[in-house]
């Protein structure tokens, strides 16, 4: 017997790793003590009593957690036949079929308890605030998809765009895919371990999250000397905010971190313009608070200005580029020309 409300909770925490492929990475993989989801750039982990004994393993299609959400029932009974799965709830009854095959090699062995090394308490802050800046999948060098963690700072960045995040302690230096940082930060980590494929990291739940490492990670010292020129200081608008919100709202369908919104200074005058393909565009003018002489524009990704805008409305600006400093976030923006 098997309590449905926390398989449920448990696979729906899950069911972020697995893919739509007809694969291994679409099945929940039921083993003794956890349950687990795979595919070739993350790993997750979850505790739970599946009843399994020590050498066996059976892998379940997804949409048996739409099945579970359906179930009234309190206690639900799974019994293992050979490459299938039956199922059992009250008057419901189902019958699934099973992997057929199970990869090992694409799960990864979980680090001994005294592997762990405890996470610096803000590194999912700087996760949450540098994902922003990390290049898109299509047309981004590898290096630009990537996030990098080296010593004791966050690094992502694109052509135009860098980020670095200071870390209240130090970590090991190793990269990622970015793409994975959302995934990532749903689990609360708090602890980690590095080998030479994967990072593991892990939270109170003994869940262990696991990306596979990038080849190359980024240099620090390179990356600082972008962030050393010459500029003046400006003051944002204190309506900015508001503007922002307001534009964005009716473009809104989902959180994308390729989103942007168009920041244009004219003299006195502040447009604010957000685009979405298909749908249309919305822009809003405001006082800048700047001087006749100030023209600048720049991009950048509304949800993520706002979060700045917490921290500080001063953007330093010269040399074909933009500074904001926000706490331990420095971010720096390529101007055009």
């Amino acid at each position: 017997m098997i309590d449905k409300t926390e398989l449920v909770e448990v696979l729906s925490k899950l069911e972020v790793g697995l893919s739509k492929q007809d694969n291994q990475t679409s099945y929940f993989i039921f083993r003794k003590g956890e349950i687990l989801v795979c595919s070739e750039n993350i790993f997750i982990s979850h505790p739970f009593d599946t009843g399994l004994d020590e050498n066996a393993i059976a892998g379940i299609p997804m949409e048996i957690l739409k099945l579970l959400k359906e179930i009234k029932d309190d206690e639900i009974h799974f019994k293992f036949i050979k490459d299938k799965v039956k199922i059992k709830a009250g008057n419901i009854k189902s019958e699934m079929a099973l992997l057929q095959e199970i990869n090992l090699e694409m799960i990864p062995e979980t680090p001994n308890e005294d592997d762990w090394e405890e996470l610096p308490a803000n590194f999912s802050e700087g996760m949450n605030l540098c994902k922003f800046t990390v290049g898109s999948d299509s047309g981004s060098a590898n290096l630009y998809r990537c996030v990098t963690v080296n010593n004791d700072t966050i690094i992502t960045s694109d052509e135009g765009r860098i980020s670095k995040f200071e870390l209240n302690g130090k970590m090991d230096t190793f990269s990622f895919i970015g793409k994975e940082i959302n995934k990532l930060l749903k689990f609360d980590v708090n602890s980690y371990f590095v080998d030479e494929a994967w990072i593991y990291f892990s939270n109170e739940d003994d869940v262990v999250f696991s990306v596979r490492r990038a080849a190359t990670d980024y240099d620090l010292e390179t990356i600082d000397t972008k962030f050393d020129f010459e500029g003046v200081k400006i003051t944002l608008p204190d309506g900015l905010p508001e503007a922002i919100k307001i534009i964005i709202v009716a473009l809104e369908r989902e959180i994308d971190t390729e989103r942007k919104t168009s920041i244009k200074i004219n003299g006195k005058k502040l447009i604010c313009r957000a685009e979405k393909k298909g749908i249309g565009w919305a822009e809003m003018k405001i006082n800048s608070g700047q001087d006749k002489d100030m023209d600048l524009e720049f991009m950048i990704h509304p949800e993520f200005l706002l979060k700045i805008l917490n921290y500080t409305s001063v953007m330093e600006v010269g040399e074909g580029r933009a500074l904001f400093v926000a706490g331990n976030l420095s971010h720096l923006q390529a101007l055009p020309d």
